[in-house]
């Protein structure tokens, strides 16, 4: 195992410990669906790499894993500032990351990681309209 990969390993740790430790219900307004079907995504990249991947290979997953965490975090962040304006900043930001990531598995060219990171883009997108209609519906204030 090289120093970089090492380094891959304890950083796609990190993202995963945090997300299982968010996904718990600490945000309970953050929308389960799109959490797991993160988890889902990263473990499979976990799974895929320690199987078979090349070393030359490892920087993109490592960004794809990063594009996930940063997507996730990044709505759990926006719902935690409660201001309209940085909600949807943040909105903007996670869906910039997750598709990023959706990029990045069709780069791969596996037909799994394209399906697992594009049903989390989809829900992605099920829950960011949820929650542009609840911005809308609360009327105006909250910048």
């Amino acid at each position: 195992m090289t120093p970089n990969t090492r380094k891959i390993d304890r950083e796609t740790k990190e993202v995963a410990e945090f997300l299982s430790v968010v996904r718990v219900g600490e945000v309970p307004s953050l929308d389960a669906d799109f959490a797991e079907k993160v988890l889902d995504t990263i473990s499979w990249i976990q799974q895929y790499r320690s199987r078979c991947l090349p070393e030359e290979m490892s920087a993109w997953f490592q960004q794809m894993q990063k594009c996930l965490g940063s997507s996730y975090a990044n709505v759990v962040e926006g719902e935690s500032r409660g201001t309209r304006l940085n909600i949807l900043n943040f909105l903007r930001m996670a869906r910039g990351s997750i598709y990023e990531a959706l990029a990045w598995a069709k780069v791969s060219g596996e037909p799994e990681l394209v399906r697992l990171t594009l049903s989390a883009a989809e829900s992605f997108d099920r829950y960011a309209e949820a929650a542009l209609k609840s911005l809308l519906d609360s009327g105006p204030g909250g910048e």
